[in-house]
Parts: C-alpha cells; structure tokens; sequence
C-alpha cells in the first residue's frame, strides 16, 4: 500500500512536473521556431545577396576581361602608332635635311650669281667710264680736227697750201 500511495503522491508531482516540462519545451519550441524563421529568412537573404554578389562579381571578371583586352588593343595601337611616328619623324628629318642643304646650295649659287653680278656692274662702270674717257678724247680729236680744218681752209683761202 505504500507504494501505491507513493505511486498516487508521486503522480501529481510528476504529472505537474511533466507539464511544466512540455510547457517549458513548447515555449522553448515556440521561441526556437521563431528564431529558426528569423535564420532561415536570414539565411534566404543571404543566399539571394550571395547570388547578387556572385553575379555582380561574374560581372566585374567579365568587364575586366573585357577593359584588359581594350587595354591589349590600345597598347599595340599605341605601339604600332608610335612606330610609325617614329618612321614619320625619321623620314621629315631627312627631308628637312635635304632641303636645308639645297637651301644652301642655292644660297651659294645665289651668293655666287651676286658676285658675278657686282664684277660684271663693275665692268660695266669701268667700260662706261672708258668710253666716256674716249668720247671725251673723240671730242677733243674732232674739235681740234675741226680747228685744224679751219686753219686748214683759212690758209688755202689766203694762198698757203
């Protein structure tokens, strides 16, 4: 009989122990699923941020792959472009060269014309200077050929031949 009134005495104590127990789980469970809900929906944004930042990252390797061969392109344009610059600026100096020694090529011809000119403008003053003297000398000679003439004419006309 004892242990019947130890089964009876023992029952509420266990029931109500059993009930706060479940009560004591079904809140802990209620508060576990809310938080569960919170992590899943947490966990669901950042599974949608990962996939935005995954994509946005494919993005980025795509648009740096793409700007390294605009990169590639513009380097050898920039190259090739230099080069011909080069070959350009080459090529003008040779011809500048070129031109700067006909340049002074026709200076000297030029120089040389002048020369030629002031000697043949010193001829010429030197000739006219002559042929003034001569004509000077040719009016002398005629003037005195004239006088003579004269004389000449005067003596015949008086009888002296």
């Amino acid at each position: 009989m004892r242990d019947k009134l130890l089964k009876r005495k023992l029952n509420p104590f266990l029931l109500v122990t059993t009930v706060m127990v479940l009560a004591i789980l079904a809140g802990l469970s209620v508060m576990y699923q809310q938080e569960l809900g919170e992590l899943v929906g947490t966990k669901d944004n950042l599974s949608t941020q990962l996939k935005d930042t995954e994509a946005e990252l494919e993005q980025a390797q795509q648009n740096i792959t793409r700007l390294r061969d605009t990169r590639d392109r513009l380097n050898s344009e920039i190259s090739n472009l230099s080069t011909t610059l080069e070959n350009v600026r080459e090529s003008k100096n040779s011809e500048i060269s070129g031109l700067e020694d006909d340049l002074q090529q026709a200076r000297n011809e030029r120089d040389s014309w002048r020369e030629r000119f002031e000697e043949t403008n010193s001829s010429l003053e030197q000739v006219k200077t002559e042929r003034d003297e001569l004509l000077f000398s040719l009016e002398l000679v005629c003037s005195d050929l004239n006088e003579s003439a004269s004389s000449f004419e005067e003596c015949e006309a008086r009888g002296f031949s």
